[in-house]
C-alpha cells in the first residue's frame, strides 16, 4: 500500500494524539508565502479542503499561489486540469498520459484524457454526430409549431439522455429520470446529487458552467460521479459485520472506504449498492478518517434498526442517435 493510503486511513489517529505529521504530505503555497502541509481531500474549482494536523482547513483558490502535491500523478493531472480549463487541449492531454504512466489507475487522469481526447481524436466524428444531433431537434421544433425557441443545455440533456438537474446552495440534485432514457438504463436514480463531471467536481461550478460540461464533449457518452442515500434494515441477528450488511468493506488506495463485494440476495443487494461503490457516510458519520474496527462497530450497533449510508459511484451513460431516414 502506498504511503498517501496509509496517511489518510491514520490521520484521525495522528490528530487525536497532536502528533505533527510533516513529510509525506501535499503542501499549499498561499499568496502570502505562507505554507499549509496536509492532504487535500476536496478538490474543487474555487476551494480546496485541506486536512492538517490541526484539522479540516477551507482554502479558496483565489489566495493560493502554488499547490504541490505529495503524489506526481496528481502534480502532472493538476497541470492537465489547467491546461484543459485554458483550451489548450494537447498540453493537458500530455499531462494527463504522463500521470497515467506513473499510475494506470489514476481515475482523475483517466476521465481528463477521455475528456480532452475528444477534441484531439475525434473532431471530424464529433462534427458529423453534431450535425445529425441538430437536425434531430429541429425536427422536434417543427412538431412542435413554429415559435419555439431553440432548447435550453439543460432541455438538451434531458432529451439526449434523460434526467433533469437542478442546483441548490452549490450542489446539484437530478429531479427527474424519463423512463427507458440513457439515464434509466445507466442506472441514474431521483435523488442523485451529482459531484462530478468527467472527473471534475462541479460544487460550487455555475449551473451553466456544469450544463456546458456535462454536453462537451457529447459524442457517444457522459462520464459522471454522483452520491447516493440508502436507508439500510439490518437486521438483529448475530454475526460479523459483513453478514449484517451483505458485503465486505476495504479500502481504496485512492478513495477510501469501499464495497469490495456484495452478496447477491442480501441487505445491500436489494438497497442496490454494488461492488466499487465507495462509502462516504455511515450512520451519519463521514468515513474520511473511519477505521475498519469503527466501520463495523456502527454496522453492529444497528442491528435491529436503520443504517444510513451514502455512496459515490461512477457511471457512464451512452447517447443514442436517432438516424433520419
Amino acid at each position: 500500500m502506498r504511503k498517501r493510503t496509509l496517511f489518510i486511513i491514520t490521520i484521525g489517529m495522528i490528530l487525536y494524539l497532536g502528533i505533527r505529521f510533516v513529510s509525506h504530505a501535499d503542501t499549499v503555497i498561499l499568496n502570502s508565502k505562507e505554507r499549509i502541509k496536509g492532504v487535500i481531500v476536496e478538490d474543487y474549482k474555487d476551494r480546496i479542503i485541506i486536512s492538517t494536523v490541526e484539522g479540516e482547513k477551507k482554502i479558496m483558490r483565489e489566495d493560493i499561489k502554488d499547490i504541490i502535491y505529495d503524489l506526481e500523478e496528481q502534480n502532472l493531472t493538476s497541470l492537465g486540469d489547467l491546461y484543459q480549463d485554458k483550451g489548450s487541449y494537447k498540453k493537458a492531454y500530455y499531462y494527463y498520459d504522463k500521470a497515467l504512466e506513473i499510475n494506470p489507475d489514476y481515475k482523475k487522469a483517466k476521465d481528463g484524457l477521455n475528456y480532452v481526447g475528444t477534441y484531439l481524436q475525434q473532431t471530424s466524428r464529433r462534427l458529423k454526430l453534431d450535425q445529425l444531433e441538430r437536425r434531430n431537434v429541429e425536427d422536434e421544433w417543427r412538431k412542435r409549431g413554429a415559435g419555439v425557441s431553440e432548447p435550453s443545455k439543460e432541455e438538451e440533456i434531458k432529451n439526449t439522455f434523460g434526467f433533469g438537474l437542478r442546483e441548490e446552495k452549490g450542489r446539484f440534485e437530478i429531479y427527474e429520470i424519463r423512463p427507458g432514457s440513457a439515464a434509466d438504463k445507466a442506472g441514474l436514480r431521483k435523488g442523485d446529487i451529482l459531484l462530478e463531471a468527467w472527473g471534475r467536481a462541479v460544487s460550487y461550478m455555475q449551473p451553466e458552467e456544469v450544463m456546458n460540461k456535462l454536453m462537451t464533449p457529447s459524442i457517444m457518452d457522459m462520464q459522471i460521479t454522483i452520491e447516493r442515500t440508502r436507508l439500510l434494515n439490518i437486521d438483529n441477528n448475530k454475526g460479523k459485520y459483513n453478514v449484517l450488511l451483505g458485503g465486505r468493506l476495504g479500502f481504496s488506495e485512492i478513495e477510501g472506504l469501499m464495497f469490495k463485494e456484495v452478496y447477491p440476495g442480501k441487505i445491500a443487494d436489494k438497497a442496490g449498492l454494488k461492488e466499487g461503490d465507495i462509502v462516504i457516510s455511515l450512520g451519519g458519520k463521514s468515513t474520511r478518517y473511519m477505521s475498519m474496527k469503527d466501520a463495523a462497530d456502527i454496522i453492529a450497533m444497528k442491528k435491529g434498526d436503520t443504517l444510513s449510508l451514502k455512496i459515490k459511484r461512477n457511471i457512464i451513460l451512452w447517447k443514442k442517435f436517432k438516424v433520419r431516414q
